[in-house]
């Protein structure tokens, strides 16, 4: 097992370095080629000089006044520096204002939140036991009256609700006064 891993890694190994053979050959080709074109020369020719020049430019200042080539550097890397810490500032400021304000409330919300959720919650549980409690009241209104239940008024009880019922004779009276 261990061999095939390693042969498979000489393999791409070799692909690996033909492709990279392949890019620089293909770029020393490419650049031949271009060369032939006489602009490309010319505009290659007067990059050359142009960097070349301004190379010598360079390091001939250096040479001519190291002091102020110094302190031009020292300058501008200060300069960059306040940028970058008046950058690091207003982040800092930004990321304090969205901590204390936004994350604040943020939270305040959540929290407010699950309040309500609890309060709803435990109205639920209320109204079940509301709603359990009607039931019973509703079971106990429809259960026939007894005599173990309530014996003084049973025959009352049935006279009054059989009084508070109008009876088909009644309504066919109202109908017919219509």
């Amino acid at each position: 097992m261990t061999q095939v891993t390693i042969q498979d890694s000489k393999r791409q190994k070799d692909k690996n370095s033909k492709l990279v053979r392949g890019m620089i050959l293909g770029a020393i080709i490419g650049g031949a080629v271009s060369m032939l074109d006489s602009t490309t020369r010319s505009k290659v020719t007067k990059g050359a000089a142009g960097i070349k020049d301004s190379t010598v430019g360079i390091v001939q200042n250096v040479k001519d006044n190291p002091g102020e080539v110094k302190e031009q550097f020292v300058s501008q890397f200060n300069n960059a520096r306040n940028t970058l810490e008046s950058a690091i500032r207003d982040a800092q400021n930004i990321y304090e204002s969205l901590n204390n304000g936004v994350f604040k409330k943020i939270t305040e919300v959540a929290s407010t939140s699950q309040e309500a959720l609890n309060n709803v919650k435990e109205a639920a549980g209320d109204m079940k036991d509301v709603g359990a409690k009607v039931a019973d009241a509703g079971s106990g209104l429809t259960d026939p009256i007894t005599a173990e239940n309530d014996t003084r008024t049973s025959s009352a009880s049935t006279v009054n609700f059989d009084s508070s019922i109008p009876s088909q004779s009644v309504k066919a009276e109202d109908s017919a006064k219509l």
